[in-house]
């Protein structure tokens, strides 16, 4: 990781960027529909470059309230390509994308992860993030195909 730098996502990444997504969990995510997805700007995503090769990314979305004098944000994402995992990439990404959450006003960054991913685990520990006596619930409200 030479030359590594943190960019913001935009229309011209979307081939990285659906190729990453299906490395990562699975989900085929047409170009076109990524394009038009990224021209929305619903959330901040960031790409590790490695010269014009993506390393990796990060995604984080910020909530705002009325019940909060200021709006908290989740990282929602966080993937690093297998041949630039142990290179300090995932902890550039969290660094880079707490400053454009800083930069948002964010008081507080909530991560949900695995129980069972342990390098996730190690990435958002040596970031500083703490786990939490707090339960998560989910429902599905569209039934899967």
């Amino acid at each position: 990781m030479n030359h590594l730098q943190i960019v913001h996502a935009a229309a011209e990444h979307a081939e990285e960027l659906a190729a990453m997504n299906l490395e990562f969990n699975g989900v085929i995510v047409e170009e076109e529909q990524l394009r038009q997805y990224l021209d929305n700007r619903r959330e901040i995503i960031l790409l590790a470059m490695d010269g014009e090769q993506a390393a990796g990314f990060i995604c984080a979305q910020v909530f705002h309230s009325f019940c909060y004098e200021r709006p908290n944000a989740e990282i929602t994402e966080l993937y690093v390509r297998e041949k630039a995992r142990e290179q300090g990439v995932a902890g550039r990404l969290v660094r880079q994308m707490e400053q454009e959450l800083r930069n948002e006003g964010v008081k507080t960054v909530t991560i949900l992860t695995s129980s069972y991913n342990e390098p996730a685990w190690k990435t958002y520990e040596s970031a500083g993030y703490r786990t939490q006596e707090e339960a998560v619930f989910q429902r599905k409200l569209i039934p899967m195909e």
